[in-house]
Parts: C-alpha cells; sequence; structure tokens
C-alpha cells in the first residue's frame, strides 16, 4: 500500500468518524427536544386541569353563595306572609269587635 493510500483511508476514517460524530450529536438534539415538547405538554396539560379545577371549585361555591341567599330570602318572605297573617287577623278581630259593640 502506498503512502498516499494511507493517507486517503485515515482521511477516510476521520471523516467517518466525524460524521457519525454528528449524526449522533444530531439525534441527542433530537432526543432532548422530544423529551422537552413532552413536558411541555404534560405541563400545559396539568395547567389545564388545574384551571378547569379552580373553575368547578369557582362555580361550586357560587352556587352554594346562590342557595344561601334563596333560601334567605324565602326566610325573610315567610316572616313578611307571617307578619301580615298577623295584621290581617288583628284588624278582623278589631272588626269584628266594633261589629259586636255596634249591634
Amino acid at each position: 500500500m502506498s503512502v498516499v493510500q494511507v493517507r486517503r483511508r485515515a482521511i477516510e476514517t476521520e471523516r467517518q468518524t466525524r460524521f457519525q460524530e454528528m449524526a449522533e450529536r444530531r439525534r441527542q438534539r433530537a432526543s432532548e427536544f422530544e423529551l422537552r415538547q413532552q413536558e411541555k405538554e404534560k405541563e400545559r396539560v396539568e395547567a389545564a386541569r388545574a384551571k378547569e379545577r379552580d373553575r368547578e371549585e369557582r362555580l361550586a361555591a357560587l352556587n352554594k353563595q346562590q342557595k344561601a341567599h334563596i333560601e334567605e330570602l324565602q326566610k325573610k318572605i315567610q316572616l313578611k306572609v307571617s307578619d301580615v297573617i298577623c295584621v290581617v287577623y288583628i284588624v278582623a278581630r278589631n272588626v269584628l269587635k266594633s261589629l259586636k259593640t255596634v249591634t
């Protein structure tokens, strides 16, 4: 084998080595990129879940508050109705008394 052939073979070996190293670095970067993308997707999904949980909790709290307000209003209405019934009863009793005294 001539010196030129040996030199060519050495250069070709170096070129192949560099090519393989570049290919490995490219695979490594692609793998790291894929992992980062998966992590971002996980974070996005978790953030969406947390947002949905918060929305559900707020909605439940609003529903509870609304129910309590309705119950309070119903109690107030019931008290007003009771007051009106009492007033009507008193007025009716007084009318009956005055009718008895007139006759």
